[in-house]
């Protein structure tokens, strides 16, 4: 695996961290690779909703 640095609003790394502490991830770098894994997953979904025009914005 490659190691990536990159900052994130604090608010965001509390949550990952209680993802952690429930036990739902061994560790911040299991979440976040499940989260980018999603992201990635459902790229070709946010696309075609964009061409249809009924993007959420986040």
């Amino acid at each position: 695996m490659e190691l990536v640095t990159f900052k994130i609003p604090k608010e965001l790394i509390e949550e990952v961290d209680n993802l952690v502490n429930k036990g739902l991830f061994s560790s911040r770098s299991e979440a976040i690779r499940y989260a980018i894994g999603m992201l990635i997953t459902n790229i070709p979904e946010k696309r075609l909703e964009i061409k249809n025009g009924s993007a959420c914005q986040a």
